[in-house]
């Protein structure tokens, strides 16, 4: 017996057998389930953010019925009878030659008035340009919104999760590729995002929101806006800062 048992062993290690499962796999289950009567029922649970085409939907119904009257430029100080005005340059990148700012500034000496153009950008400063909202830079700007000091405003918000270069077909062979994040009908994120692209969709979106609220401002306290932001996408299905809110009363603002 002990000869036979070896020869057995000895076999099966010359013969490579196909690995098994260590349990049996368990039977399919059918499509459908009907619930038993001890069955636990789930309800659907109801989010802002899994509701938000809904909520945009009832935005871009709405419209100003009035406007507030027209105000004047605000000044920010008056020295010598050399009106001096505040410019805010939100998101303005690395400073070069023929910016905003220089020609702004070439203007101003070759006319009776005085410029001072503040460029917030992390490029910039990464202390003095941080504009997330709670920042030191981001209260004392708006204070001097409230206040009324600042003539005019130019901003170009982060745009990279409303970008149409997402919606761009993957190389072949390539893995790791930008998806979309956005679509017109859920502006703020689609579903199943990852949480770093969870929190890229949240940190443009609050820098779009206080550009809106921006905007609101100098339509109460006066002076200009301008907002540099990619055209229309020709797709209507994709995302776009334009449409965001109710279009009659954002271009109603811009007017």
């Amino acid at each position: 017996m002990t000869r036979i048992s070896f020869l057995e062993t000895s076999l099966r290690s010359c013969v490579e057998e196909d690995p098994g499962p260590h349990r049996p796999p368990p039977a399919p289950q059918p499509a459908v389930r009907h619930p038993k009567s001890n069955s636990r029922v789930y309800h659907p649970v109801w989010r802002l953010f899994g509701e938000q085409d809904q909520w945009l939907q009832h935005m871009r119904s709405c419209a100003f019925e009035a406007l507030p009257p027209e105000v004047q430029c605000p000044r920010y100080k008056v020295v010598d009878d050399l009106r001096t005005f505040l410019v805010v340059h939100l998101f303005s990148g690395r400073r070069r030659h023929g910016d905003f700012r220089s020609e702004l500034t070439k203007n101003a000496d070759e006319s009776r008035w005085n410029v001072i153009v503040l460029s917030l950008d992390t490029a910039v400063s990464l202390e003095y340009g941080n504009l997330m909202t709670g920042t030191v830079s981001w209260e004392t700007l708006t204070s001097l919104y409230l206040s009324g000091r600042v003539a005019a405003t130019l901003s170009g918000p982060p745009r990279e999760t409303f970008s149409e270069a997402r919606f761009t077909e993957a190389p072949a062979g390539t893995t790791r590729w930008p998806r979309p994040l956005r679509s017109a009908c859920r502006l703020y994120g689609l579903e199943g995002l990852s949480l770093q692209e969870l929190r890229q969709c949240a940190v443009d979106s609050s820098f779009f929101l206080q550009c809106v609220w921006i905007l609101c401002i100098h339509v109460t306290q006066g002076g200009l806006f301008v907002a540099e932001h990619p055209a229309m996408p020709v797709d209507s299905t994709r995302p776009s800062i334009w449409p965001s809110l109710s279009s009659s009363s954002y271009y109603s603002c811009l007017t």
